[in-house]
């Protein structure tokens, strides 16, 4: 394996992590806080109604919601593209090869934009049509399902090559 490929790995695999920390430890609680404290759009894992995305954007306060707009979703931005490049270097890595796999966290990605543009939408036009927020919905649950697809993949990947190699190291 080239030497570009698993220095590619790691610096998407570190950016991938701290973004994540920042975003969840961070950006997302202060866009939660309040009484009673409420999910915020990306953590909805089983999507949300109408009524519930209007909801929470009348319950976030001004600071809430200046996160929310300057550094929580600048960084969901930034965050596919990094999540994207580690999920693809790490199967091409475990399988020596790109294959249709790459189609997992490319949609993933494909996902994410789609909720983060549609959350921007929501947050900005608070007037939002009904049709927004359903898609907005439909967006978060895809974007989970392909999260929990992606990991599964590459956890049974990894499990394989770990396998492999156990094997071929008892067989010398």
């Amino acid at each position: 394996m080239q030497k570009w490929i698993w220095i590619a790995l790691a610096l998407s695999g570190v950016a991938t992590v701290v973004i994540c920390l920042v975003m969840n430890f961070a950006l997302i609680p202060r866009i939660e806080e309040g009484e009673p404290p409420m999910r915020c759009f990306d953590m909805c894992a089983t999507g949300y109604s109408p009524d519930e995305a209007r909801a929470f954007v009348a319950y976030l306060g001004p600071n809430a919601l200046d996160v929310y707009l300057h550094r929580q979703l600048p960084l969901g931005f930034v965050y596919p593209v990094c999540y994207t490049a580690f999920f693809c270097l790490l199967w091409v890595v475990l399988r020596g090869r790109p294959d249709a796999v790459l189609a997992l966290p490319l949609s993933l990605m494909a996902a994410d934009y789609t909720e983060n543009a549609l959350v921007l939408h929501m947050l900005l036009h608070p007037t939002f049509a009904d049709a927004i927020a359903r898609a907005a919905s439909v967006a978060t649950i895809a974007k989970t399902v392909l999260m929990y697809a992606t990991f599964g993949t590459l956890a049974v990947a990894a499990v394989v090559v770990a396998i492999r190699a156990i094997r071929r190291r008892s067989q010398q």
